[in-house]
């Protein structure tokens, strides 16, 4: 290409950049939207306006016939970066429901790169706003400007990223032992990214699995976050309880609750090792534990609100309390690690369970 012409399409692009940038940034949020409206969970999505030197640099490109500057289709960029590679079809299915995506000029570089290429696994589209999109006043001014819409997963985009800054372009450019060393990484990623992949979706199994054989085979389900947050919510024993518990306090049950691990060691500290073991201990305790409750949060009347996680800890307390022995309580609060519970409280902490559960026995 002439260099008159090359600074002709570079002025040219110059004066159409604002109009890029505003266009790069209401894709963006468009898609940021679509995603929120969807409820896909994703890394990241960032966007970027072609530079003008990186313009300049690519209508300079041999083989390349540019006649106006909005011939090149890159000149807004939106990347996606999704945590799974099974994702990128999710939300290709997405982009292609709400854009015009120009087959012609996208490419699926999964299909089309060589092995040792992992971190360009991605797939471009090269999108425009939609005939009604650009009938809304918002959008009108962007019609016909075309948007490249990149998606990855986290692992091909960190590849992509290390890649590129170790400044490995080809396989000419490198020896040959490095250019290996680079395809046993690449191997290495992509099998990462397919086994991540994999054990979503044998979680996602687990959770089916658990939900289905919890009535059946509770002697066979061990307690972890998935089973013990499936039994606290469906539970006839734990919502009998939350409930006497919030009458007496004269507040509601709310359903949600937050578990964390502690909650699962908490468990298992004290032998209860399978929901059917929960099970039991709940409804052969459940007297002494509305008892302990009211005992325990007497005074939080009309300002505490129940999860079903209440339920739990109460359970803990009370098996605590059982022992009648001040050193075995002691210790369990301190297994806890809690950072905000120093020495004093934790003693005091364990002096209270104990009366508390003498209490409710007079």
């Amino acid at each position: 290409m002439k260099e008159s012409k090359i600074s002709s399409m570079v002025a040219e692009y110059e004066g159409e950049r604002p109009l890029y940038e505003a266009y790069t940034k209401k894709i963006e949020e468009l898609i940021k939207a679509l995603l929120e409206e969807s409820n896909t969970q994703v890394h990241s999505v960032t966007s970027r306006t072609k530079e003008i030197d990186r313009f300049t640099e690519k209508v300079k490109l041999e083989g390349k016939e540019y006649k106006k500057s909005s011939d090149v289709t890159d000149l807004s960029g939106v990347r996606i970066i999704c945590y799974f590679f099974s994702q990128v079809d999710e939300l290709a299915e997405i982009i292609k429901s709400h854009f015009i995506v120009h087959q012609d000029l996208s490419i699926d570089k999964r299909k089309t790169l060589d092995p040792d290429r992992f971190g360009y696994l991605s797939l471009h589209y090269v999108v425009e706003l939609s005939e009604a999109r650009t009938g809304l006043p918002e959008y009108e001014r962007f019609k016909n400007l075309l948007c490249e819409v990149q998606i990855r997963s986290i692992l091909q985009h960190a590849w992509a990223e290390i890649e590129h800054d170790l400044g490995y372009k080809s396989s000419i450019e490198v020896p040959r032992d490095i250019r290996r060393r680079f395809s046993r990484l690449a191997s290495l990623l992509e099998l990462g990214d397919e086994e991540f992949d994999g054990i979503k979706s044998d979680i996602a199994s687990y959770v089916d699995m658990v939900a289905s054989r919890m009535s059946s085979e509770p002697e066979k389900i061990m307690i972890d976050k998935v089973s013990l947050t499936h039994y606290l919510r469906t539970s006839p024993v734990i919502k009998e309880m939350a409930k006497a518990i919030a009458d007496f306090l004269e507040t509601e049950v709310i359903e949600e609750s937050l578990l964390w691990s502690k909650d699962v060691e908490s468990l298992r500290y004290y032998e209860i090792q399978t929901i059917d073991e929960l099970d039991e201990r709940f409804k052969g305790k459940k007297e002494k534990i509305i008892a302990f409750a009211k005992e325990w949060l007497k005074s939080h009347k009309g300002s505490l609100l129940v999860d079903t996680e209440m339920p739990l800890m109460l359970l803990i307390w009370v098996c605590g309390g059982e022992t009648q022995d001040y050193d075995a309580v002691l210790k369990y609060i301190k297994s806890l690690k809690i950072s905000e519970v120093n020495p004093p409280h934790q003693k005091r902490l364990a002096k209270e369970v104990i009366d508390t559960y003498k209490k409710i026995l007079s």
